[in-house]
């Protein structure tokens, strides 16, 4: 059951380091994406406290 949650976990990571990488802020690239912004703040949060 947790291969479902590592890819979503891979997939948000994907995103973060891209942000990061990119210098871009957070909400342009959910724009880009067209992801929600809520799900980037999200994941950073989760992936951070880990």
């Amino acid at each position: 059951m947790s291969d479902g949650k590592d890819r979503d976990q891979a997939y948000w990571e994907t995103h973060l380091e891209a942000i990061t990488r990119e210098g871009i802020g957070t909400k342009a690239y959910a724009q880009r994406e067209r992801i929600a912004v809520s799900s980037l703040y999200y994941w950073r949060r989760r992936l951070k406290a880990q």
